[in-house]
């Protein structure tokens, strides 16, 4: 994964991502930490794209943050190293590959949700 190839909007979501495990004490990186942090960008195209399709987004954004609530935690000494969950490297690789097919040079938020 080459960060420097996200757009901003993608990098900060990944970010926040980190920061949402780590409030949460988990240990891994899941696609669940990524897509609420991108359901909470502020005006960000995820929350636009599910009030286009109609979707209930507090429900939406409800039913994530339970599912991060369901993830496995951790303390102590063991939870100081966090990584990047099998699932959710899958998901950016294959973000950076639909980028590729796009022709896009950056990989954005639209590819991460693609993936």
């Amino acid at each position: 994964m080459n960060f420097e190839k996200y757009t901003q909007n993608a990098q900060n979501a990944v970010l926040e991502a980190q920061n949402i495990a780590r409030e949460n004490g988990n240990q891994s990186l899941e696609p669940e930490h990524l897509n609420l942090a991108l359901m909470n960008q502020q005006d960000g195209l995820i929350p636009r794209l599910m009030e286009y399709m109609e979707i209930d987004k507090v429900s939406f954004r409800k039913g994530i943050s339970d599912a991060v609530d369901r993830l496995p935690k951790v303390s102590g000494s063991g939870a100081e190293g966090m990584y990047l969950s099998s699932r959710l490297n899958s998901i950016l690789s294959k973000a950076e590959k639909k980028a590729g097919e796009f022709k896009d040079d950056y990989v954005s938020v639209e590819h991460i949700y693609l993936a």
